[in-house]
């Protein structure tokens, strides 16, 4: 910080160059945070880890003093959502209000556990069609 501040020779040009300083580095770093909250996606997390990790940024963003709006909030949880969601995203972005981030998580969770189960019962349908189709055997026709 010392070579920063090399000659000044009031404390006023001390304190202002350490101030922008800062406020460059604090720039900087919310621009990271931003970026990498909106590359998110659910992938082949969670829908909690997908939810804690986009916290995780809007908080360390309001650490640095800078507030994500409510309305940026929604967007990055619904841009990175696979097109599985595409019926809850339909569903946030229709009603007329902006929902809260609980009511959407809600929303989230739900479709997480029906898809979870929508996808248990199509395996188990695949799988009982296969054990019956590989149980048939053609008959011998000379």
């Amino acid at each position: 910080m010392l070579s920063r501040v090399l000659g000044s020779n009031h404390s006023y040009q001390v304190w202002d160059k350490i101030h922008e300083y800062f406020s460059l580095h604090t720039k900087s770093r919310a621009r990271q945070l931003r970026t990498a909250m909106r590359t998110v996606t659910l992938d082949e997390k969670s829908i909690d880890e997908y939810l804690h990790k986009i916290k995780g940024y809007v908080d360390e963003l309001a650490g640095i003093g800078v507030s994500v709006r409510h309305e940026e909030y929604v967007d990055v949880l619904l841009e990175g959502l696979p097109s599985d969601y595409a019926p809850v995203i339909f569903v946030i972005e229709s009603k007329k209000c902006v929902p809260s981030i609980a009511e959407i998580e809600a929303l989230l969770y739900g479709h997480e556990t029906r898809l979870t189960r929508y996808n248990r019962d199509a395996q188990l349908v695949n799988s009982a069609s296969l054990n019956y189709t590989q149980g048939y055997t053609q008959p011998n026709t000379y």
